[in-house]
């Protein structure tokens, strides 16, 4: 609801939705599952293996780390279909930045509003920043 109240064109509607295709198209739920449930049982085999919860931990936020890196460049990708389907529509391929920005300056004025952090590093996100994200899509 929020993007809806964001969005000024057609095209920004349109760049939404062929990022969110982009998800489907290129499997992303898929494979973001496959390779947390890999993460964890190579996290629960290192706990065996050792007998440590200790090493058991530390190799499960291990892998949750590269599963959250693993997840933004999915987001990147999504992004960049998204920029091509909009394109091949004659839609602008700049309204995929255009509203990009509108949800960084949104996010950001929201997280001000209610006296909490921005975001969370990069590194510990699922999504990539958002000024990063307006750069590569423009």
């Amino acid at each position: 609801r929020q993007l809806l109240a964001l969005m000024t064109s057609e095209a920004e509607l349109a760049s939404v939705m062929g990022h969110e295709v982009g998800h489907v198209a290129a499997r992303h739920a898929a494979s973001r599952n496959t390779r947390a449930t890999i993460g964890g049982l190579l996290a629960r085999g290192v706990g065996l293996a050792t007998g440590s919860d200790i090493a058991t931990r530390v190799a499960g936020a291990g892998a949750q780390l590269y599963t959250l890196k693993y997840g933004r460049d999915q987001e990147y990708q999504a992004d960049a279909l998204g920029v091509r389907y909009i394109a091949a529509a004659c839609y602008s391929p700049y309204a995929s930045a255009e509203i990009l920005a509108a949800l960084d300056e949104s996010t950001g004025l929201a997280a001000q509003a209610s006296g909490t952090a921005r975001s969370a590093p990069t590194w510990a996100s699922t999504h990539p920043n958002g000024a990063a994200r307006c750069t590569r899509s423009a």
